[in-house]
């Protein structure tokens, strides 16, 4: 039986000297200290490109109208570095701001928000700052007799800026708006997009969201009104531009029944850039079938608006409406997004640029069902995980949740989803009038009330479960520094994932932080240069292993126990001789790719470990790009046992010789690798043979493994004459039939009682067709 560990982890605090950034994930939350008078709200949360930091920001309200906003810069575990509260001046009276998008450089951070004028009417208003939180510079956009609703806001590729939304006199004037900008704010162009049915009287358009394409344009998504085509009911619009805000195409939605076209609370989402020709656009629709709220993803070609596909997704029953607020792009290339639900809060859920969901699930502030968590923003990390802000639940404040690449947070309070339902989807193509006017924009800027308000908010730290493995590495009695240690996860299904790694420091230390629960197995392995003299060994709780299926499982769980996992070298066992031996490691079936191949493909990076028995671990190799190994300088007199060590993957046969004065080097020490196991097979089973799939064909085995016989099974659609060879370990043929099969299921009886335990190989030939099986005998 495996041997298991337990392993309870506690905060850490005493070493981080060489975190492994990438794997932090954690729940944290930040006590805004406003001295009583006023609150934050309206929380965004960015990633710093090129850095483990975030900022944060929101609006702060001090029980009294002002235009003031709250920039935090936390580090990689969302800890406050400073904060500060900007106050600018206002000409209104009563001058209510609201935090719209915001944007972090790796040299600068900018939010996009409205600037209440003289006439109470809303203009776009950006403000500019470096990372350390001081004001560069702010501007508003100012026509004073329209209100202008701001949506969003976007950093270009030039450096420059876009605001957009919607612009309104409150009356007939109904139209979207797009401001570009260069890096400082001036004004480049500023475009009104209008367009309407032919029988409408007014232009209506309203930007929900835009991103820039790869060809310097934009894509934006908007929301049509029209009376004349459906009462009460709103199309998608699709709109290309190109970088000077000329319209390239347009294309309206109208969805097929039983769904109801943008109406009743449900809208446009997100616009995804995946490459130059794909670009997903996200929106919610109503099913008056099923009365839920469904997604729904277009992937859309930006060079001409063609549909490339089109999907729909209704959550599982129980679970309520897929009210999707916001779809981001993650650093590995999938999308992430959160959706509200009633009963648990906001659910994070990925997918991948196909639209197929891979994961879904809930991080939460309270124990589920006490109080539910809503996100107010989501941001990617540089992991492929993704950052999330939240108000509160539990006083005023901000919440964090960052996640790793599988959206899991070390917060207990976490809730995993089944995935949703994917589902056919149809629509209409319509045609609008377009109409785009070049207007001017008064372009001002307002000061900053000095000196800013510092202000020491606190951490608060929610999840008090850190998960981590660490310890040292030593050698004779003596710490190992620069000795490699891989830490390797064990998924449900058995697959060992190498999850990271990191270099010992002076002190022979090591240390993995911020990882979630599961099983874990330490493997150290030295320098061949600087330890000559060692092997690459595997944590045991007793004494250090060559092996993985000897190491320790370490389950990580949160409590209050610690221990070290401490690895000592194992020194080689000295040899005196000169013979030598080798042999490859190769692919036997969809090793690498999954994918059914002929056997012969080699494999590069895998260890093999050869020890003397009696006598214990001589060395190890690590297998070229040709999937070939050598080993020289052996005793000429003594057994040996050579092995092909993959985590994870069993080895059914390992090779044992003994070595008599005078013989030759061995070569040919051949592996054979698949999914499931490390085999050794006979050389010349695989001579000028294919294996491949068949349709023609089914083969199996029954029982296996087999105390005495077993049953050949094969389905075959035609009527054959077959050639079955049975072969132990070595090669030697022990059985040979040569049996008729008809269509439809044949069974054909092998009898194993006159033959030893161990491994054998069932060869099979049919109509040119080869198969291997691997038969057990216990």
């Amino acid at each position: 039986m495996k041997k298991i560990l337990l392993l309870f982890c506690i905060v850490f605090t005493s070493f981080f000297g060489f975190s492994q950034i990438k794997h932090i994930t954690f729940t944290d939350s930040i006590k805004v200290d406003v001295n009583g008078f006023g609150y934050v709200n309206n929380y965004r949360i960015n990633a710093v490109p090129n850095s483990n930091d975030y900022f944060l920001a929101g609006t702060y309200d001090n029980l009294s109208y002002g235009m003031n906003y709250y920039i935090a810069n936390l580090d990689y575990q969302g800890a406050v570095i400073f904060d500060t509260v900007i106050e600018f001046s206002t000409v209104s009276s009563m001058p209510y701001p609201y935090l719209n998008a915001t944007v972090a450089s790796d040299i600068d951070f900018t939010i996009f928000s409205n600037y209440e004028n003289t006439n109470y009417k809303n203009q776009p208003f950006i403000a500019n700052f470096d990372l350390y939180g001081n004001h560069n510079w702010n501007k508003y956009y100012e026509i004073d007799t329209l209100n202008f609703e701001v949506r969003g806001g976007i950093r270009t590729d030039d450096g420059g800026y876009v605001i957009y939304g919607f612009a309104s006199n409150w009356t007939t004037m109904n139209m979207s708006y797009i401001i570009k900008t260069d890096g400082s704010g001036g004004v480049i162009w500023s475009k009104f997009y209008g367009s309407k049915n032919a029988g409408d009287v007014d232009f209506k358009n309203d930007i929900k969201t835009l991103e820039q394409t790869k060809d310097g344009g934009f894509l934006f998504a908007s929301s049509e009104y029209s009376d004349f085509f459906e009462v009460g009911a709103s199309l998608m619009k699709l709109t290309k531009i190109d970088e000077l805000g000329n319209i390239v195409w347009s294309n309206a939605l109208s969805f097929d029944a039983p769904y109801e076209n943008m109406d009743g609370g449900a809208g446009i989402v997100s616009v995804n850039v995946i490459d130059s020709n794909n670009v997903i656009i996200s929106a919610t629709i109503s099913d008056t079938s099923l009365f839920t709220r469904r997604l729904v993803l277009l992937n859309v070609d930006p060079l001409n608006g063609n549909t490339n596909w089109k999907k729909s997704y209704y959550l599982n029953a129980g679970e309520g409406n897929f009210n999707v607020e916001k779809i981001i792009q993650t650093t590995t290339g999938h999308l992430a997004g959160y959706f509200n639900s009633d009963t648990y809060g906001s659910v994070l859920f990925k997918l991948n640029t196909t639209g197929q969901f891979l994961e879904m699930r809930t991080n939460q502030e309270l124990p589920i069902g006490n109080g539910n968590t809503y996100y107010v923003s989501i941001a990617n990390t540089s992991d492929g995980g993704v950052i999330t802000s939240a108000n509160r639940n539990s006083g005023s404040g901000v919440m964090l949740f960052k996640t790793d690449g599988y959206l899991n947070t070390n917060c207990p309070e976490t809730m995993s989803f089944s995935l949703p339902i994917e589902d056919t989807l149809g629509f209409v193509n319509y045609s609008f009038i377009d109409t785009v006017y070049d207007v001017v924009v008064n372009e001002l800027s307002t000061t900053v009330l000095t000196p800013s308000n510092s202000i020491e908010s606190i951490n608060d730290n929610y999840c008090s479960c850190e998960l981590n493995v660490y310890g040292n590495i030593d050698y004779s009695s003596t710490f190992a520094d620069s000795v490699m240690v891989f830490l390797y996860q064990i998924t449900e299904t058995g697959k060992y994932v190498k999850r990271d790694s990191v270099e010992t420091d002076v002190a022979g230390y090591y240390q993995f932080n911020y990882l979630p629960d599961g099983a874990y197995v330490v493997k150290a392995v030295p320098s061949t240069i600087k330890y000559p003299n060692y092997l690459p060994s595997y944590f045991d709780f007793s004494t250090p292993t060559t092996q993985w299926d000897s190491a320790f499982v370490l389950n990580l769980a949160c409590g209050n126990n610690t221990i070290a996992v401490d690895i000592s070298l194992i020194p080689k066992l000295p040899q005196t001789g000169s013979w030598q031996c080798n042999g490859y490691v190769l692919e036997y079936y969809g090793y690498n790719s999954g994918l059914r191949r002929a056997p012969g493909e080699p494999i590069p990076d895998i260890d093999i470990t050869i020890d003397q028995s009696p006598g214990g671990s001589i060395n190890s190799a690590t297998t070229d790009q040709n999937g070939f190994f050598q080993f020289t300088g052996l005793n000429n007199n003594a057994t040996f046992v050579v092995r092909a060590d993959i985590p994870g993957l069993p080895n059914d046969s390992i090779y044992t010789f003994t070595v008599n004065p005078g013989d030759g080097p061995l070569d040919s020490l051949n592996f054979y690798v698949d999914t499931v196991g490390v085999y050794i097979l006979p050389e010349y089973i695989f001579t000028g043979i294919d294996l491949i799939n068949s349709e023609d064909i089914d083969v199996s085995i029954r029982p296996n493994p087999t105390a005495s016989s077993f049953n050949l099974e094969i389905n075959s659609i035609s009527n054959s004459k077959i050639e079955v060879k049975l072969m132990n370990s070595i090669g030697e043929v022990v059985l040979t039939k040569s049996p008729n099969i008809n269509i439809g299921l044949n069974r054909i009886s092998f009898e194993l009682q006159n033959q030893p335990a161990g491994i054998y190989f069932l060869s099979i030939n049919y109509e040119n067709q080869h198969f291997i099986k691997k038969i057990v005998k216990q």
